[in-house]
């Protein structure tokens, strides 16, 4: 059965107001959650919470009034005790009227498919729905970095260099050393090198409490929150193409288990699990629906390696450790400098032919090169990438993108000279040379 404290993680979870009304207490609102954009109103009866659609006609009146929760016919009677705002005292004011005319629930449809992506991405029965198991789900301890139905498991950037450094701000001596193993495990598997250094590092970890500030700009807020022991565990934010330094805060709520193992006590939370999760947020992975994985977003505290999923994952971005010889550094060597010579893309007019608009990020290709637009704000990144910088796996000297489109799935594919590669949501490509 629910709790009131299982409605709270609720709200938080999905940002909404929940009001619940009793039927054991004459159908009072016996819960009101924090204010905020939606609320949604549950009715609790017999052991069971059932939606209400339209406070009008669950209490069979022409209005109902949600700053003081209580249902009228007459306007000219009602006086709302929560607003004293003098448009709204009589429920006449255009904000107040809103509210009470509203026929249903604001967003309630979007809140269910919400609720069904969730369920969907978790793999659970997509019934939009707040069952037990999904309830189950919510309530469990996660990742403090927001999670996108049909996100890639690579981020929009990467560092565009392999010496990275980093400084564990206010932490103990086990903590450092925890962080270099978990560094070390990320670069067991790539030709990325990770350095502690204080005065000029590009991942700053540190231990936060609630509401706090980031470490980079002290007088500005973080953007995320923690609550307390349990429920979020830490949270870091991706690497940008102008290789500013990154953040990890973990929060310094949680009681904390120092060792490397699967035997975690259950009232414990794996600092080192964690902190694996959290550098490969740093690194450009962003969470994957393997539940296997290390950066799988609800904590396991059996998930201690990385999978063979996360392999892939970070090699996608920075290839594989140990590749190359003699001869291809030579060959490098020669492309220096045409490669630090980039076009001007407001120049290159009528000569693109490919773009792609992933998540709502567009991707411009012209030959070795690539500009990365993010379309929720507009913002260009002038400078464009090499191509081979960000998808690793291509072929030595390949000419161009010939093609690229998104499938309904999310699945991407890209055509390469002329041969097709098939791109998973995990930014996996595999080189494959068409039939025929």
């Amino acid at each position: 059965m629910f709790t009131l404290e299982d409605i709270q993680d609720a709200e938080e979870f999905l940002d909404v107001q929940i009001k619940v009304v009793s039927a054991a207490h004459f159908n009072t609102v016996i819960h009101s959650g924090k204010e905020r954009d939606t609320t949604i109103y549950l009715y609790h009866h017999n052991n069971h919470y059932d939606a209400i659609n339209n406070m009008k006609a669950f209490f069979g009146s022409s209005y109902y009034c949600q700053k003081c929760d209580k249902p009228y016919n007459n306007k000219d009677q009602h006086k709302c005790k929560k607003d004293k705002k003098e448009v709204c005292n009589l429920c006449k004011g255009p904000q107040h009227k809103k509210i009470t005319e509203s026929t249903n629930i604001p967003e309630l449809s979007d809140i269910k498919n919400a609720l069904i992506l969730f369920q969907k991405k978790f793999n659970l029965k997509p019934t939009g729905e707040i069952s037990d198991e999904t309830l189950e789900l919510i309530n469990k301890p996660r990742c403090g970095v927001e999670d996108h139905a049909l996100s890639f498991t690579s981020h929009i950037d990467k560092w565009n260099k392999k010496n990275i450094k980093w400084y564990y701000t206010g932490s103990s001596k086990r903590m450092k050393e925890l962080t270099e193993i978990a560094f070390n495990t990320w670069k067991e598997h790539t030709d990325l090198i990770f350095e502690e250094d204080q005065s000029n590092c590009d991942i700053i970890i540190s231990n936060k409490r609630r509401t706090h500030r980031k470490e980079t700009s002290g007088q500005h807020f973080c953007s995320k929150s923690f609550d307390g022991k349990g429920g979020v565990l830490g949270h870091a934010f991706y690497p940008d193409i102008n290789n500013n330094a990154v953040e990890i805060h973990m929060d310094q709520d949680e009681d904390w288990y120092f060792e490397i193992d699967v035997n975690t006590p259950k009232e414990k939370i794996n600092f080192y699990a964690v902190l694996v999760h959290e550098i490969g947020h740093t690194l450009g992975l962003a969470h994957s629906t393997a539940n296997t994985s290390i950066m799988y977003p609800i904590y396991n505290s059996s998930n201690i390696e990385l999978s063979k999923d996360d392999i892939l994952g970070i090699q996608s971005l920075y290839g594989k450790g140990g590749e190359g010889n003699d001869e291809d550094e030579s060959n490098d060597d020669d492309e220096v400098e045409e490669d630090s010579n980039p076009p001007e893309l407001c120049k290159l007019n009528k000569k693109i032919k490919n773009l792609l608009i992933v998540d709502k990020v567009l991707y411009i290709y012209y030959e070795k090169w690539v500009w990365v637009m993010d379309l929720d704000n507009l913002n260009v990144h002038t400078k464009p990438q090499l191509i081979s910088d960000w998808l690793t796996f291509l072929p030595k000297g390949f000419k161009n993108i010939t093609a690229a489109y998104q499938r309904p799935s999310g699945d991407v594919v890209l055509f390469i000279d002329n041969k097709l590669c098939f791109k998973s949501r995990r930014l996996n490509l595999k080189l494959v040379t068409p039939e025929g």
